[in-house]
């Protein structure tokens, strides 16, 4: 129980490389996998998989540290300061790929934090250059590839000529069964 929360906490903040809570969770019998709090680790694991960070902190707080009276460890490390900064620290950089900037009170949410204050703290003292600044009720991401957009490029003529890959075709003896 213990290494699949570690897998859930930290699988996502790995630097060198992603830890993967599935391929853990195929180490334990199906058996064991049915008692609790296994399905709250496991609705976890897919809530923060699909981006849903308010419905995961919601499941977390009520399901996995409410709900592991009979498992001290498992409740002592989903509590830990250090566990919730590590989960913290990994959805900030998952919104930081898809958004250049979003409403401070979304971000505030998706980290289950309470105040500006909260949030400026937790920027300058577990992330580095994450966020630009913030702008009145606007959360202003530092540009990166993944959330900047990108001009499409154009080719003069574009398109496929499919007369010159049939005459390719033809000439390099590929077979081409078209009626002229």
């Amino acid at each position: 129980i213990l290494v699949e929360l570690l897998a859930l906490v930290y699988g996502n903040d790995a630097q060198e490389a992603s830890v993967d809570f599935g391929a853990l969770g195929c180490l334990i019998s199906e058996a064991v996998k049915k008692e609790e709090p296994f399905p709250a680790l496991i609705r976890c694991a897919e809530l923060l998989d699909s981006c849903q960070f308010a419905d995961f902190w919601t499941a977390y707080n009520t399901t996995i540290i409410e709900s592991t009276n009979y498992y001290p460890r498992v409740s002592q490390l989903a509590k830990s300061k250090h566990a919730q900064t590590s989960l913290r620290r990994s959805i900030l950089n998952n919104l930081s790929l898809a958004f250049q900037s979003t409403s401070l009170t979304s971000v505030l949410t998706q980290l289950n934090l309470d105040t500006t204050d909260q949030l400026k703290k937790f920027v300058s003292q577990h992330t580095d250059g994450i966020m630009e600044e913030i702008q009145g009720d606007k959360f202003v991401f530092a540009s990166k590839t993944q959330n900047t957009k990108r001009e499409k490029i154009y080719q003069e003529g574009g398109g496929v000529d499919y007369a010159t890959i049939r005459n390719l075709m033809l000439h390099s003896g590929g077979v081409v069964s078209a009626k002229e």
